[in-house]
């Protein structure tokens, strides 16, 4: 059994239709929830593996530790927070430093980041009340929630609907949801909206597989499977698959980032 945040759902229902395709006789139990949902499952013992965005902390490790529960932690790839707007939105470029006062509560209208954007209250969508996703803009930005307009939506995949029938919606999502140019539900999923880029510096950059490459975008995370020693079972060779070089293609084909970049062979005729 495994725990998922949801806002990795895409990548890993990729990675399981492949490891059962090949593995006939295994099958994969995915539940996907909040990040503190699937850490809660893994202090219960009650799963085998969980997927979270972020490695354990130091705290968290010492609980494992002080149980006598050995923990294996590993990094499978990193994706982006992705900031969604209405295809319509009359801008593609968010500035860093806009970004810091709209999450501080400096900023509470379009308009007052520029008079061309609408004189609309700025509504930020999240996933889900404790998202994961706002937790990992907290690494980067000071953020106000006290100060903000702000509405969780159930899932990803509802944030996305919310903001594309609202014109003063700000929506943040996992990149793994739309990351994918070749999956239709992507392609399907962006439909009516715009991924709006960031600048920081005289860096424009995007929570796309290239930019995440460079370390460019400032809202990458890392992506972690957590797995306890003490149960061996599908779920434990399902971590072992994603780490693999054909896990770690599917990553790459979903548009995130590799943790181990797959090797190319190269056949030279004489």
């Amino acid at each position: 059994m495994v725990s998922a945040d949801e806002s990795f759902k895409p990548l890993l229902e990729a990675e399981k239709r492949i490891f059962e395709a090949i593995y006939n006789k295994a099958e994969v139990a995915v539940a996907y929830k909040s990040e503190s949902e699937a850490l809660n499952d893994l202090f219960k013992d009650s799963v085998e593996v969980i997927v979270i965005g972020r490695d354990l902390n130091g705290k968290e490790k010492d609980f494992f530790k002080q149980k006598n529960f050995p923990i294996v932690s590993g990094k499978i790839c990193s994706d982006g927070i992705a900031f969604i707007v209405r295809e319509d939105f009359p801008d593609s470029v968010l500035k860093f430093n806009d970004l810091q006062k709209i999450f501080r509560g400096e900023i509470r209208e379009w308009s007052g980041i520029n008079k061309s954007l609408p004189d609309l209250s700025i509504q930020i969508i999240l996933d889900q009340s404790n998202s994961s996703n706002l937790q990992a803009l907290n690494n980067s930005l000071t953020i106000n929630l006290q100060s903000l307009n702000i509405f969780a939506a159930g899932s990803n995949k509802a944030a996305t609907e919310y903001v594309r029938n609202n014109k003063n919606a700000l929506g943040i999502i996992g990149s793994s949801w739309i990351s994918d140019w070749e999956d239709a539900e992507s392609r399907q999923l962006l439909k009516g909206l715009k991924v709006l880029l960031v600048q920081k510096g005289d860096t424009v950059s995007g929570p796309y597989q290239a930019d995440l490459g460079k370390f460019g975008y400032p809202f990458s995370r890392d992506i972690y499977m957590i797995t306890s020693n003490k149960k061996v079972g599908a779920g434990t060779a399902f971590v072992s698959f994603v780490a693999s070089d054909r896990g770690q293609r599917i990553v790459l084909k979903s548009g995130l980032l590799p943790a181990t970049m797959p090797g190319r062979e190269i056949n030279i005729k004489q």
